[in-house]
């Protein structure tokens, strides 16, 4: 037994189990947008997934991940085009379409945001550290 705010006594396996659901969640959550970042995804899909409301899941991804789904999205998809735009001499567009923006002008601005340079500038070695 361990001792709770307010001197109440918590069963330390109950803190276990909901520890271990949250992140048997999140990693259901993880696992399907490392799967289907290419696509459109919607946080309506991912919060169908554990089944929760869109608005309870959005809290919940964010107190597990400190990122908004769709921070968290973008930040991995920018990962992968960072990644493509190393190993190739793709078009930027043809990049941008692939690990899922489907608007090159938002794709530059999401890459510059987190990069601190363009994807040109990124391809060309002035470019920043891959993200996490």
């Amino acid at each position: 037994m361990l001792i709770a705010p307010e001197d109440r006594f918590v069963n330390r396996s109950q803190l276990d189990d909901a520890d271990t659901t949250k992140i048997n969640r999140l990693k259901k959550i993880i696992l399907y947008i490392q799967d289907s970042y290419q696509e459109p995804i919607r946080t309506r899909d991912l919060s169908e997934l554990i089944p929760m409301s869109e608005r309870q899941f959005c809290r919940f991804f964010k107190e597990m991940t400190r990122k908004t789904p769709v921070d968290y999205i973008n930040s991995y998809r920018i990962r992968q085009a960072a990644d493509l735009l190393q190993q190739s001499d793709r078009k930027i567009s043809d990049i941008a379409f692939e690990v899922g923006f489907d608007n090159v002008s938002y794709f530059i601005k999401v890459f510059r945001r987190a990069m601190k340079c363009s994807p040109s500038e990124f391809r060309k070695g002035s470019g920043g550290t891959i993200i996490n």
